[in-house]
């Protein structure tokens, strides 16, 4: 062959006919000898794959939240040391704020040096970082021996370290230490707790999606997380952080230790970790146990799990096909003819496959091009694939694909006559950016506007919201299409929240680098909108018109006269919008207001947070 010569190509055609009628005579013989008969499909089959996805998840759950506090532990224990020794207090003050608002659910990160003078940062009722009280009490350390154990314990340990919980004040916290070293020299402790409760609040998602009640225990008699937890038990104290088993109010969990045999083919979980068992309740109705025990965090094992009712996993299902001795080795014959024919076509098949399902939601970034084939129609196939791939890239980059991709999930084509739908439209402008960037280059220009329209972006999406289009410094979003929300003014609110505190540490990075902070006026209405496609022929945007579009811009325009100097986003809402928000946020009434272009003055609200 050769060197430019191309392999002999075969005709795909071909093979899955003789493939197809092999196959078809192996099945005609196997007709003839097979007898059909249903059988009662053994429900503990499907109940291994359940109680595996079940308990991975909650171990997943768990760890997400407890090694992420270790890793962020070492981080900081290794950030907050410098060449000359520790950092300074207000240092330390950003270091932490980034860690507890990266971790997301920890509660509260402090030091404590050599001298035991402590230092913290706290979570505070807004879900913003804080000072910790802690840092007014220069001899809590030295008065408290709960303190000072943690403290000894840290000292004599290499990396992070679980203690056993504790209570303060109204909430109990499971406590993490670090040691802090620099050049071998130990300079204190490293502590951060995270609120037992927020266990409990994952549980109970986790359980409302598996339709099941989960659970940690510590150790065989106290209950770490349940959802009849997310508040403090009145059993909780500085004596007993954790409720006792025989007090939980969850009578079946009560007998977890009360066991009975599953069947004999759940053993293949146990060679996982994961234990299966049922239990009798008073009464004596059957429930079945999943659970799984994790070490590495404290003196005591903690145990995951979930029970549910027995009667979730007892129904019953039939067995297909079982045959006489000849007619399974007939069928095995087939089998093993159909794979061996079918693998080799079957492979770029499939690979074409997953690409095309990558392309249906756009992530163009995952196709890798497909290789050639010796099949000649499959060979085609791939080549035209890859011209497709490069073309898609090319344009890729100035496509809204999240908004495509919800596009088509929500089926919406593209001929679709637009309709009219009550929206949340939320607009945003950064005030004196005119006169801000006429004293600075084009090309700085355009990247304050990328970082910014990044921090905005952020919010917008992780609310699920629809980002409209930029006009010029200004971003124009919306919620409630394409997929309908019956939340969305609250998930607006959120995203306009969200685009402060970004901001609010934003800002404190432009500070330090000398640079004015930025602040922006935020304008949210409720209202019915026009929302479809619209424009020409050959250019058509999914996008809103109406005057609730002109409404929630003139509310921004608005935020002029209500502007904090300090603030980092004057945030006004309307009483539309108000009005759905169900005293989930706390606002400020700013009156009737008369807003250009609309006769009738609007009520105006100021957005001040999210109650917790």
């Amino acid at each position: 062959m050769g060197r430019n010569s191309s392999p002999k190509n075969l005709s795909v055609t071909v093979i899955l006919a003789a493939a197809i009628g092999g196959l078809m005579a192996i099945m005609l013989i196997i007709v003839q000898l097979i007898h059909f008969t249903a059988n009662e499909k053994n429900t503990a089959e499907l109940l291994v794959d359940q109680a595996r996805s079940i308990t991975t998840d909650i171990e997943l759950g768990i760890r997400h939240q407890l090694d992420s506090t270790e890793q962020i532990l070492a981080s900081v224990s290794t950030e907050m040391v410098e060449a000359e020794g520790l950092i300074s207090d207000s240092r330390l003050e950003d270091l932490f704020s980034g860690a507890l608002l990266s971790h997301g659910r920890m509660g509260s990160l402090n030091f404590f040096n050599m001298d035991y003078r402590p230092y913290g940062m706290v979570i505070n009722d807004k879900g913003r970082p804080e000072v910790s009280p802690i840092a007014n009490h220069k001899h809590l350390a030295r008065e408290n021996p709960d303190i000072q154990r943690i403290i000894n314990v840290c000292r004599q340990e290499e990396g992070a370290v679980w203690h056993q919980p504790e209570f303060f004040q109204t909430e109990s916290f499971l406590v993490a230490t670090h040691p802090v070293f620099h050049q071998d020299k130990y300079m204190g402790c490293l502590a951060a707790t995270i609120e037992v409760r927020s266990l409990s609040a994952l549980m109970e998602r986790l359980g409302e999606r598996f339709e099941a009640t989960l659970f940690i225990l510590r150790g065989e008699e106290r209950v770490l997380a349940h959802k009849t937890l997310t508040d403090t038990h009145h059993k909780q104290n500085t004596d007993t952080p954790l409720v006792h088993l025989n007090e939980i109010d969850d009578s079946v969990l009560q007998q977890i230790w009360q066991t009975e045999q599953v069947h004999e083919e759940f053993s293949v979980l146990a060679e996982e970790g994961i234990h299966v068992h049922l239990t009798r309740n008073d009464d004596e109705k059957p429930y079945l146990f999943l659970t799984k025990e994790l070490i590495n965090y404290g003196d005591e094992i903690l145990t995951v799990g979930a029970w549910f009712p027995w009667e979730t996993f007892s129904t019953q299902i039939m067995r297909l096909f079982w045959s006489f001795i000849s007619g399974v080795v007939l069928l095995i014959v087939g089998v093993a003819l159909a794979v061996l024919m079918g693998k080799r076509i079957a492979k770029p098949i499939k690979e074409t496959a997953q690409a095309a399902a990558k392309i249906s939601h756009l992530s163009l970034d995952d196709v890798e091009p497909l290789p050639g084939s010796r099949f000649s129609e499959l060979n085609d196939q791939a080549m035209a694939f890859n011209s497709m791939l490069t073309g898609l890239k090319a344009f890729g980059h100035y496509v809204p694909s999240k908004l495509v991709d919800r596009l088509i999930q929500e089926d919406v084509a593209l001929s679709e006559v637009s309709q009219e739908r009550e929206l949340t439209v939320i607009f945003t402008d950064i005030a004196g950016f005119t006169s801000q960037s006429e004293q600075l280059p084009a090309s700085d220009v355009a990247d304050f506007l990328n970082h910014h329209f990044e921090l905005l972006g952020s919010a917008v999406d992780a609310e699920n919201g629809t980002i409209d289009k930029y006009i010029g410094d200004a971003l124009m979003a919306f919620w409630g299409a394409p997929e309908r929300m019956d939340d969305a003014p609250i998930r607006a609110c959120r995203a306009a929240l969200a685009i402060n505190r970004a901001l609010e540490i934003d800002n404190q990075h432009r500070v330090k680098q000398g640079l004015e902070p930025v602040q922006i006026r935020i304008g949210v209405h409720t209202g019915s909108v026009v929302v479809g496609n619209i424009g020409s022929q050959g250019r058509i945007n999914y996008t809103i018109v109406g005057d609730t579009v002109n409404a929630s811009q003139r509310l921004e325009s608005t935020g002029r006269e209500f502007a904090l100097p300090d603030a980092a986003a004057t945030i006004l809402i309307s009483e539309e919008t108000r009005q759905q928000l169900k005293e989930q946020f706390v606002t400020e009434a700013l009156g009737e207001v008369k807003v250009k272009g609309r006769d009738k003055a609007m009520v105006v609200y100021r957005l001040i947070s999210e109650r917790s």
